[in-house]
């Protein structure tokens, strides 16, 4: 009889607690996930014709993967649009930390393209950049910017720098219609 009055009364005061640390620890698992873009500004400016990057992230512990999608930059129609895109890979070997995450460009010199033929959309180079072999993106941030580097054998670093965007991030290479 002792007991009945005291169990709803440690299950009102204990449940909270519980809820709140069950939360706690998956706020990190939220870090980095979604979508990115890259941001081109007077610090980091890109030139029309450049290649420029959108990630779409999923973190999982201290695992990332995800889509790294290429989009030729043109300063009077730059668009992070689905159509535009010009190259998919996939991420491996992604991981992450409180305030870092990196991975590898799988078969960076061979991107997935918008469809199974592989064309490329209009809005893409007609003159390719050199592949990025053995690519590696490496970068520190927060919820609101990350900044790092790609690296590529054979090619100087390339700086970058990625703000968060609003979008159901993507999980395939192919295009919508293919």
């Amino acid at each position: 009889m002792y007991f009945r009055p005291v169990l709803p009364m440690l299950l009102r005061m204990v449940l909270p607690a519980l809820g709140l640390i069950a939360a706690g620890g998956c706020e990190s698992e939220r870090e980095f996930s979604g979508i990115w873009r890259q941001a081109c500004d007077a610090d980091l400016p890109c030139q029309d014709g450049d290649i420029v990057y959108e990630l779409h992230l999923g973190r999982y512990g201290d695992a990332v993967a995800g889509l790294a999608v290429q989009y030729v930059y043109a300063e009077d129609l730059m668009t992070f649009a689905r159509p535009n895109d010009c190259g998919c890979f996939f991420i491996e070997s992604g991981s992450a930390g409180a305030d870092r995450v990196g991975f590898r460009l799988r078969d960076p010199d061979e991107p997935g393209f918008p469809d199974a033929n592989g064309t490329r959309a209009e809005s893409c180079l007609t003159d390719p950049p050199p592949p990025c072999v053995n690519g590696i993106v490496a970068l520190r941030g927060d919820d609101a910017e990350l900044e790092g580097t790609l690296s590529c054998d054979g090619q100087p670093d390339r700086p970058l720098r990625f703000t968060p965007s609003k979008g159901t991030p993507r999980r395939i290479c192919t295009a919508p219609d293919a």
